[in-house]
């Protein structure tokens, strides 16, 4: 049998099966019912874990934003802006808050500074 020609979609439907049940097989856990039934039951995802990913690579993108903008316009320039900030709308108060330069802003601003010139 070894010689046997298999059609192109016989092949294609069967590709799609393995990849499926190997997908199956990686996200499911077997149980064993009370009438002895062994089943697949699909395993739980922590999304608690997504969020708090977003969570730290938004910081971090934010206080890297916040260390190119201290760099490129200057500590002074940067608490200016950040004083026109503080004195507009809640909107704009909380935005000065946020852009608040912090040690770490700081440090990074430092070391990019002779890189942007």
């Amino acid at each position: 049998m070894s010689n046997a020609i298999i059609s192109p979609s016989f092949a294609a439907r069967s590709k799609l099966i393995r990849r499926n049940n190997r997908i199956v097989a990686r996200n499911s856990d077997l149980h064993i019912a009370s009438d002895g039934l062994i089943t697949r039951r699909r395993r739980r995802h922590f999304p608690a874990m997504a969020l708090v990913r977003s969570a730290v690579i938004f910081a971090i993108v934010l206080i890297a934003a916040k260390a190119v903008m201290l760099a490129s316009v200057g500590p002074a320039q940067y608490e200016i802006g950040l004083s026109a900030l503080d004195s507009g709308s809640i909107f704009e108060r909380f935005g000065a808050f946020v852009m608040q330069s912090d040690g770490v802003t700081r440090f990074l601003a430092a070391n990019l500074m002779p890189l942007l010139g």
